[in-house]
């Protein structure tokens, strides 16, 4: 959704990479946003997001991963059987409407899921056998199972394989004929081909009753490729993934995806580590200790982070490590705290008229789909519609349709210097705020380039303001969604949404309480700080904070972002001694400006999202879901200062 941050960002695509995927083709772009399309499974990776000028540090890292895992080899020892062909056969959707009960596709995804999540866990390096696959590549050799390009030395059968196809028993007894090993959750399937054929069980079909008792014989017969210095497993939700380049080299990527940093001792193969840092592109080696053929070396995985290890048979002398001894300033005391943006509210309640009825208190999508039906389809056509031609753009109404929209907000304030409406497509109506027309010729652009803006900052008044949108005739691009004033002013929850107040001071904390309640943007806070002698190099931590990404700047030069946990810049340039200003700027998200705002139990932000749980009237601002942004703490400024004396 909206609210999605660079962190989530990468959790997901690491999670993704990690388990095999080296090319990441975000979701999506959208050229406009208005009208239905805002609505269209967000999140969009445009400037439409105040982020978006700082999305690059996510864009570097996936694409030096996506590097990464485009060489070399990744050879998996284990195939673990795919029940395709058994869910075709459970697929009853007609048995389920007359008879009702458990639903034996959902129990077969679920025992699935529930398989390859506990492999993934355990750092199991195993590939998905496809049936289908397997007939056309499929062969035996020896003790080993090939498919094209890869061999297998162990299967997995899953707890609901009931069925296979004739090729895969074929294949599977010859398996077994040569001293294969088969590791099963169950008996063997009993139909072939959704046919009765029994299968005869051989030594080397092993069944065990439990994941647990899987994970002990995999550990046996093909031990993990990454182990604690003990032997034992990584912790759960810690992914795995080993690639062979050409010269013999092997890189390990190490994922966490849980909610608690990992920290401990690894061991791999090799004789030394060079570790690859995807945010700058750098190459080190890394600390660790020969034991036999062997190394151990420190792992520390943040929430969402990561480590890419590129382990050499060949040892490499680590260099001499130099002293790092830090000096701790906390800065709370911000001499400046300010907006980079104007304040916008978002109006997104309306009284509709059309085909001479009034419908007061609509919510913009549900006025927008009543308007489209009064003129004749079941729904807005840009709403998942397909244009073929010019099917749509080119379609005329009758002279007399029409409608008109009115908007309420209140204002504690008159007159507002700078004040702007914007509206989407404002060419295709007449546009009036408190009975006065509303010009938006040469009206510049706002957000998006459909989205137009208007002074309107004289025609304000406090109390009850109405801002009117007449369209005649009826236009195929005329769709009802809310429109925004954007300006120098405060929010505070009204009886009906939100009430326009003057502008309020910013400190520390949550910004949506301090009349930010709907701002897109990002705010910046500033502080000047003295150095009594200089610093080799420095670091920027910032513990509390809520946003998408945070840039910082040192006297008036950017040194760099903080996005992912545990949310610290480290920068290796020095600072002189003397006085210094620090920026951090906080950069938000429009979820508070688009929503949905209403829905209490989030699934899936699709186009339906914005139509659950919306109250029949105009909600009180307080019923608003806002999230939180801004600096919530101090900031730790660290100085290296190993070459101070005292």
């Amino acid at each position: 959704g909206y609210g999605a941050t660079f962190e989530e960002f990468k959790r997901v695509s690491d999670w993704v990479m990690v388990h095999g995927v080296n090319f990441v083709n975000q979701h999506l772009s959208f050229g406009t946003i208005s009208g239905a399309r805002k609505y269209d499974h967000p999140q969009t990776f445009s400037d439409h997001n105040a982020w978006w000028p700082s999305y690059r540090i996510v864009a570097d890292h996936v694409a030096r991963l996506s590097v990464l895992l485009s060489q070399g080899e990744q050879r998996n020892r284990v195939l673990v059987l795919h029940s395709t062909t058994t869910g075709w056969i459970e697929c009853n959707p007609a048995r389920q409407r007359l008879f009702g009960g458990p639903d034996p596709l959902e129990k077969l995804r679920e025992s699935e899921a529930g398989l390859v999540q506990w492999l993934v866990d355990h750092q199991v390096d195993f590939d998905m056998g496809d049936e289908l696959l397997m007939a056309d590549l499929g062969k035996v050799e020896g003790a080993g199972l090939r498919i094209g390009q890869r061999s297998y030395s162990v299967i997995v059968v899953p707890q609901g394989m009931e069925n296979w196809t004739g090729a895969t028993r074929k294949l599977i007894e010859g398996f077994m004929g040569g001293g294969g090993i088969v590791i099963a959750l169950r008996p063997p399937p009993t139909l072939v081909d959704g046919r009765p054929s029994p299968c005869e069980i051989r030594e080397s079909w092993k069944s065990v009753s439990s994941l647990e008792a899987l994970q002990t014989a995999l550990d046996r017969i093909a031990p993990p490729l990454i182990t604690t210095p003990g032997g034992e497993h990584l912790p759960a939700l810690v992914g795995h993934q080993m690639r062979r380049y050409p010269n013999g080299d092997t890189l390990h990527l190490l994922v966490n995806s849980g909610t608690e940093a990992v920290r401990g001792e690894v061991r791999v193969r090799g004789a030394s580590v060079t570790w690859l840092d995807t945010s700058t592109g750098e190459a080190k080696p890394a600390p660790c200790r020969r034991d036999g053929e062997s190394v151990v070396l420190a792992m520390e995985l943040a929430v969402a982070g990561h480590a890419a290890w590129l382990v050499s048979a060949i040892e490499i002398p680590a260099p001499a490590s130099i002293e790092e001894r830090f000096a701790t300033i906390e800065v709370s005391d911000f001499q400046r705290i300010e907006r980079t943006e104007p304040n916008v509210l978002g109006l997104d309640y309306c009284d509709l008229t059309v085909a001479g009825e009034t419908c007061r208190g609509l919510y913009v999508t549900r006025a927008n789909r009543r308007c489209w039906q009064a003129h004749g389809f079941d729904r807005d056509v840009w709403d998942r519609a397909v244009q073929f031609r010019h099917n749509y753009v080119d379609f005329e109404f009758d002279p007399e349709s029409g409608f008109t929209v009115d908007f309420h907000f209140e204002s504690a304030i008159e007159r507002c210097d700078g004040l702007l409406l914007a509206v989407e497509h404002p060419e295709l109506y007449q546009v009036t705020m408190n009975g006065h027309a509303v010009s938006f010729e040469d009206g510049a652009r706002w957000l998006d380039e459909t989205i137009r803006t208007a002074g309107v900052g004289h025609l304000l008044r406090t109390g009850v303001n109405t801002v009117t949108l007449n369209a005649s005739p009826f236009h195929i691009l005329c769709e009802i969604d809310r429109i925004y004033l954007v300006g120098d002013f405060s929010l505070e929850p009204a009886a009906a949404g939100f009430r326009i107040v003057k502008r309020a001071p910013l400190k520390l904390g949550d910004w949506t309480r301090q009349g930010l309640i709907q701002y897109p943007g990002s705010v910046r806070y500033t502080a000047r700080f003295t150095l009594d002698r200089a610093a080799a190099s420095f670091a920027v931590e910032v513990p509390q904070w809520a946003g998408s990404v945070i840039e910082v700047e040192i006297d008036g030069s950017p040194a760099g972002s903080v996005a992912f946990p545990p949310y610290q810049l480290r920068a290796g340039r020095a600072l002189s001694a003397g006085s210094h200003e620090i920026s951090i700027c906080v950069i938000g998200t429009p979820v508070n400006l688009f929503g949905p705002h209403f829905w209490k139990v989030m699934e899936w932000p699709g186009p339906s999202a914005w139509d659950r749980d919306v109250p029949p009237q105009p909600a009180p601002g307080a019923d608003y879901d806002i999230a939180p942004y801004g600096l919530l703490g101090p900031v730790r400024l660290m100085l290296n200062c190993a070459d101070w004396s005292s």
